[in-house]
């Protein structure tokens, strides 16, 4: 289970805000420093946060994922788009690795019985 963090980050337009932060490098913004003058008043307003963050965690539900889903989850948050950190060849190479070889030999295999040699 995860606790994620709760962090205040200044603002050059607007009042400094509360923001909590989970491991998907996520976040959402709690409220403004005038709202909630301490760590723990914007603690306590990630409660029900936490209980929602962590029953969609897949990690926590005892399922295990296989290595095509991975490869899927990979492709949509890493190589999409929306990415502009990897460049359009990596992007390619990326692709074809992954559909022409690693999911074709191993995507029905859950990722806890993937083993490095």
């Amino acid at each position: 289970m995860q606790q994620g963090s709760v962090l205040r980050e200044h603002r050059k337009l607007g009042p400094d805000v509360w923001y909590y932060r989970w491991w998907e490098h996520r976040r959402i913004v709690l409220g403004t420093a005038e709202q909630l003058r301490d760590i723990a008043s914007a603690r306590q307003m990630t409660s029900g946060l936490v209980q929602e963050i962590n029953a969609s965690d897949i990690r926590m539900t005892g399922k295990f994922m296989t290595l095509a889903q991975l490869a899927d989850h990979f492709h949509q948050r890493e190589v999409g788009r929306s990415n502009t950190r990897i460049a359009y060849s990596a992007e390619r190479v990326y692709q074809g690795y992954l559909g022409k070889w690693i999911v074709r030999r191993w995507g029905d295999y859950l990722l806890p019985n993937i083993k490095a040699v």
